[in-house]
């Protein structure tokens, strides 16, 4: 485990206290600065020996832990909290998650529950001129102007084929603030949420962040939706373009599932996107809307690389073809997927992502074959396409 890691201890409870510490004094690269059995002395502790970590019990006196934890994140931004506590309720994680926790510690604490998350949080906690000099992520975004064109369902098995095509780490952000199902579409149960992300933004570092993923049997993280519709009302343009650009050090991949509109916080994450895929079928309304993005994105100054059409529940013989579509729209097509119904309503009811529940159908395929065009254009297009 590396970096090495100095730790405070703060436990009003001997026995426990002295338990952590003869856990951790059997650990290579960590050190003891101290432990105290008061938050005043352990506050005191901490500004004499500025620790990277600080084990915290949540003790009968919640709230002053809670301030006490919010202090330390003010001014020791950089550090990371571990609360342990007995009390395992949802309220209670997300009440110390929000004071600053990076992790949370069920009482008494056991020896490998706090090896992993020693083990998370030290190799997470790498220096900032470390993770500057990695290659950044790129950030792909799915975007349909007008909803019920298939946009989640897009998002979410673009996410998975592009894993499944590099064998490299892929995020799904789901920014559909008020209405978005990409927790339901892979069938997760999500405790925290891009909400709990941006409450505690002063403070958002790969640490936190990672704690708040949930990951997928595909081997795909997300980061989901508010739960709450009033949520979305607290989430700033300025916070989705932080959130997204720390995922992009940490993820070689990140697909963003955005909601039907030109909102400041939609243009954040246009912003941000080094390949926009604006999601239509082959109807007149559909490609009246696709023009009006394309007019949009013109007038924001992005370069034509950057923003290319996907025509979803694509029928052959349809009476407007992809040619006609083309001709215009002025634009060329870059992937089509097949209209399969019935397999894709399986797969939202099932919560298993098409690509999953039946690899080897024709609509599979063709998101595989998308995800390979994804990563290859990227790949050839390296610092071409971002921005304006």
């Amino acid at each position: 485990m590396a970096p090495s890691a100095s730790i405070v201890i703060i436990d009003q409870d001997t026995a426990s206290r002295k338990s952590i510490e003869g856990f951790l004094k059997a650990i290579d690269h960590v050190t003891v600065a101290g432990s105290a059995d008061t938050l005043d002395a352990g506050y005191d502790l901490v500004v004499r020996t500025k620790p990277m970590i600080v084990i915290m019990e949540l003790n009968s006196d919640k709230e002053r832990t809670f301030d006490t934890m919010k202090k330390m994140m003010s001014h020791f931004p950089g550090i990371a909290i571990f609360a342990t506590s007995s009390d395992s309720t949802s309220e209670n994680i997300l009440k110390a998650m929000h004071s600053g926790a990076t992790e949370f510690l069920l009482r008494p604490v056991s020896s490998s529950d706090l090896m992993h998350a020693l083990t998370k949080v030290t190799h997470l906690m790498v220096p900032r001129q470390t993770t500057a000099a990695k290659e950044e992520g790129k950030v792909v975004t799915c975007f349909s102007p007008k909803g019920g064109m298939g946009n989640t369902t897009l998002a979410t098995n673009l996410a998975v084929s592009l894993h499944q095509a590099t064998d490299r780490p892929v995020v799904l952000v789901d920014l559909d603030l008020r209405g978005g199902d990409d927790a339901i579409f892979l069938n997760l149960k999500t405790k925290y949420t891009i909400s709990d992300v941006t409450a505690n933004i002063a403070r958002l570092d790969r640490a936190f962040l990672e704690g708040v993923l949930a990951k997928h049997s595909s081997g795909i993280y997300l980061l989901a939706e508010p739960p709450r519709v009033e949520d979305a009302d607290e989430i700033t343009p300025n916070q989705i373009r932080e959130v997204l650009d720390l995922l992009k050090t940490m993820f070689a991949y990140v697909v963003v599932d955005t909601e039907d509109s030109y909102g400041d916080r939609n243009l954040a994450a246009f912003d941000t996107s080094d390949l926009i895929f604006i999601v239509g079928v082959l109807s007149l309304p559909s490609i009246r809307n696709m023009q009006k993005a394309l007019d949009v994105f013109d007038n924001l100054g992005y370069s034509r690389d950057k923003a290319k059409l996907v025509i979803n529940r694509h029928i052959k013989k349809s009476d407007i073809t992809i040619e006609d579509a083309q001709r215009t729209l002025n634009y060329k097509v870059f992937r089509n997927i097949p209209n399969d119904y019935n397999s894709v309503m399986a797969s939202i009811n099932r919560g298993l992502p098409v690509v999953m529940l039946e690899p080897h159908s024709e609509i599979s395929r063709s998101y595989k074959d998308l995800a390979r065009d994804t990563r290859d254009y990227l790949a050839n297009s390296a610092g071409t396409v971002r921005g304006r």
